[in-house]
Parts: structure tokens; sequence; C-alpha cells
């Protein structure tokens, strides 16, 4: 939906991006701790889930849309 290119690189290419660093803050999230572990933050977790979520919601519009 229109020129949205940031840094050389295209809409398709930012979501591919920003959808690994989300699998990868997820990942880490769960080699750091366990949530049964008082000490847990969930935090890395928390924005590895939103990241996620942005990069899925944003290519369903950009195809839909």
């Amino acid at each position: 939906m229109g020129d949205d290119s940031f840094v050389g690189l295209t809409v398709d290419q930012q979501l591919a991006v920003l959808g690994g660093l989300g699998l990868a803050l997820v990942a880490v999230s769960y080699q750091i701790g366990s949530p049964v572990d008082s000490s847990y933050d969930p935090t890395v977790l928390g924005i590895g889930v939103v990241c996620l979520l942005y990069a899925g919601l944003r290519f369903g519009y950009e195809r839909l849309g």
C-alpha cells in the first residue's frame, strides 16, 4: 500500500526482518529462564510476540488491502 521503503528495504523485507527478530527474541526468552522460576522476566517474550504479531498482521494487511 504505497511506497513505505525504509533504509532501502521494501515493506516485505522489513516485515521479514521484524519477524525474524521476533522469532529470535521468543527463542531467547525460553533459553534464559523458565516461567515457573520466581525471577523470570517475561519482557523479552512479550517484545518478541508483539514483533511477530505486528509483522503477521501488517503482512496480511499489505496482501488483502
